[in-house]
């Protein structure tokens, strides 16, 4: 809406300008031959407005950029942070499928989050405290997904596309291109593992909301002794092992 209310204001004010300009209630400046100056002014006038008219619209029209974290990876205090760093290699095509799965898992966790909080609030009070136990696992398996994510970026920042695509191209095998080929499929193996790990995470906390939901009542205390529960809680006290 911001951004309509601004194409608005931009070619009202070019219709303006030029009224003021050339009609004769104002400047009444014309393009008649005969007078140099007023010529020139007005042919100014029309051109600049024509440059402003394109440049503008064309900048207001077009999609925003994309959100850049100044500083990288170490920028991305969140899991939906790491979401800008993931599309800052969609030009890596050979990840596509990859990364297009690591960016949904961001979408799905962050609604899964939302779904879990609520009922939560249903059913605890946030003074109890199988609240905190639970808000607080749900922070810690978006920070092991986080991880992950930051992980899949690193090693993308890496990997050399170019390259990658001449090799393939290449007709004729050596060693060396066997071995730098191998280097490559390792990255594509270390992605698909934490988009892998990722999955689970989401798994992990599907059953737990699954439990949850099929109770009609739960006891303070109780939350803790559920199976789902007691895996996320393994996984987060494990998360210092996983990939880097």
């Amino acid at each position: 809406m911001k951004r309509l209310w601004k194409l608005i204001a931009l070619n009202l004010g070019i219709i303006l300008a030029n009224t003021l300009v050339f009609s004769k209630a104002f400047l009444g400046i014309t393009l008649a031959v005969g007078n140099p100056l007023a010529f020139a002014f007005g042919l100014t006038t029309i051109l600049m407005s024509i440059g402003i008219f394109v440049w503008g619209n064309a900048r207001l029209l077009s999609p925003p950029a994309p959100k850049i974290l100044i500083g990288g990876v170490d920028s991305a205090k969140k899991l939906e942070d790491c979401l800008p760093l993931l599309k800052q290699n969609e030009e890596k095509k050979s990840f596509a499928r990859l990364l297009n799965q690591a960016e949904n898992q961001i979408a799905r966790f962050t609604r899964r989050r939302e779904t879990a909080l609520q009922i939560l609030g249903q059913r605890f009070s946030p003074t109890e405290l199988s609240y905190g136990h639970f808000a607080a696992a749900i922070n810690g398996i978006e920070d092991v997904m986080a991880k992950n994510c930051k992980s899949i970026v690193n090693r993308l920042a890496a990997f050399d596309e170019a390259d990658f695509q001449m090799l393939k191209r290449q007709g004729q095998k050596t060693g060396t291109t066997e071995a730098r080929m191998g280097v490559y499929q390792e990255y594509f193996r270390f992605v698909a593992d934490a988009v892998e790990d990722n999955e689970q995470i989401l798994l992990k906390l599907d059953m737990l909301l699954s439990e949850i939901t099929k109770l009609d009542s739960l006891e303070d205390g109780e939350l803790e002794q559920m199976p789902a529960m007691q895996e996320i809680d393994d996984l987060i006290k494990n998360a210092k092992y996983y990939r880097q």
